[in-house]
């Protein structure tokens, strides 16, 4: 499958690094990393990370909340590949944000494919 990317699209790579203290959801366990074999004493290195999908940056599929959804691995790379827009929101005190919350932006959605929000979460 042939992928076009426009000319003028910048890619932006938003992922957090993984390593012991980095953001995960609130509420569920925290990845864990450990490292059974070391150069000293296997002669190799390796690290073993334990983690749930909600750690570090992610996308939820559609079967996150809907029974019969597609799965990540179920959509082409087409399908998350568009124009962009950010929308600011670390003024909003909420856990939860919701249509409301997102409508003083609407301006900047037109012709937008994705909304990438803002929210300062990965700080805390």
């Amino acid at each position: 499958m042939k992928t076009r990317f426009p000319t003028e699209m910048t890619m932006v790579d938003l992922t957090h690094t993984l390593a012991p203290g980095m953001p995960y959801f609130p509420g569920t366990e925290g990845p864990i990393f450990s490292r059974p074999f070391t150069v000293a004493d296997h002669g190799f290195s390796e690290q073993r990370i334990t983690m749930l999908t909600h750690s570090g940056t992610h996308m939820d599929a559609p079967a996150h909340i809907l029974e019969v959804g597609p799965k990540l691995e179920q959509l082409g790379l087409p399908h998350f590949v568009g124009s962009a827009t950010v929308l600011d929101v670390t003024d909003l005190p909420l856990a939860v944000i919701g249509v409301d919350d997102l409508r003083p932006g609407q301006q900047l959605l037109a012709g937008k494919d994705f909304v990438l929000l803002r929210t300062g979460w990965s700080a805390t």
